[in-house]
């Protein structure tokens, strides 16, 4: 299996998707997280959304329409991004 392939199988499972969503969140900066709080997790678009607007978004990689690159990495486990209220 290639490493999107193995991404792709998170994405899909709704259990390794929303740890790997909750484990993004503690990233973020004090002042976001916090405000973030637990978040509402929508497996369909592959979101947590926080109480605050702020969107973690699963993505297969950064830009998942253009070829894998040093810029724009495969990871076995997908790219979280976070989306502030202003771009969702």
């Amino acid at each position: 299996m290639t490493l999107e392939q193995v991404a792709v199988t998170v994405g899909e499972n709704r259990k390794q998707l929303r740890n790997r969503l909750v484990e993004a969140r503690a990233v973020l900066t004090r002042e976001i997280r916090e405000g973030f709080g637990k978040g509402k997790f929508d497996f369909e678009r592959k979101q947590l959304v926080g109480e605050n607007g702020f969107v973690l978004q699963w993505l297969v990689r950064e830009w998942p329409d253009q070829p894998v690159s040093y810029k724009n990495q495969q990871t076995s486990r997908g790219t979280v991004v976070c989306l502030s209220p202003s771009m969702t």
